[in-house]
């Protein structure tokens, strides 16, 4: 027996594990345009943590966040559900809840809760040679207090339209996608990405 192989199987155990962790964390947020079947569901818990002490400026450029040691972080965490109403009617979901924290060298404000519920509904119109469906969804604050700071939500009520376009470039673990927006909160928006598992 060779005496490396316990060394070798646990570096296939680990690259083994690194990939199939790899493939979960870099699905896209939302299922795209493609619908649930009638009475499946979809659901996704996820988290992010994020910490900045800089910001972009008008001119692009990277500068101090303020004059005072400020420090912005988040931990939250997202919860996704998608419910097949019909074979092509989706109802759609997503909340998040988690800790804001806003922080310079005089104060330390932090927030934390339930931020805004989204709930929406999708329709899927054709799905060859990709898949299109409309989106209407309905951003509704959950009772936090907008006026705190860091605020957990924009504190008002939304609506927002999109056209979804996805492919699928099935067997290779491919996804394409565009997502583009129209929101009544904001001026228009347009949106395009282009996801790649």
């Amino acid at each position: 027996m060779n005496p490396n192989t316990p060394n070798l199987n646990r570096l296939i155990l680990h690259l083994l594990v690194l990939a199939c962790w790899s493939y979960l964390i870099h699905q896209p947020a939302h299922a795209g345009a493609w619908a649930q079947p009638r009475g499946h569901a979809y659901a996704k818990v996820s988290g992010i943590f994020y910490h900045a002490e800089d910001v972009y400026n008008a001119m692009g450029q990277r500068q101090e966040m303020g004059i005072n040691d400020d420090e912005f972080a988040g931990q939250q965490m997202f919860l996704y559900l998608e419910y097949g109403l019909r074979d092509r009617l989706t109802l759609v979901t997503q909340m998040r809840a988690g800790a804001l924290t806003d922080e310079d060298a005089f104060v330390r404000m932090k927030t934390t809760g339930i931020g805004d519920l989204e709930a929406g509904l999708k329709y899927r119109l054709v799905d060859q040679p990709a898949v299109v469906a409309p989106m209407l969804s309905l951003k509704i604050p959950t009772g936090y207090n907008a006026w705190y700071d860091p605020a957990l939500g924009t504190g008002k009520v939304d609506v927002e339209a999109r056209l979804l376009v996805s492919r699928s470039f099935y067997p290779l673990p491919v996804y394409a996608g565009l997502d583009d927006r129209l929101s009544a909160a904001r001026r228009s928006v347009l949106e395009s990405m282009v996801m790649v598992s």
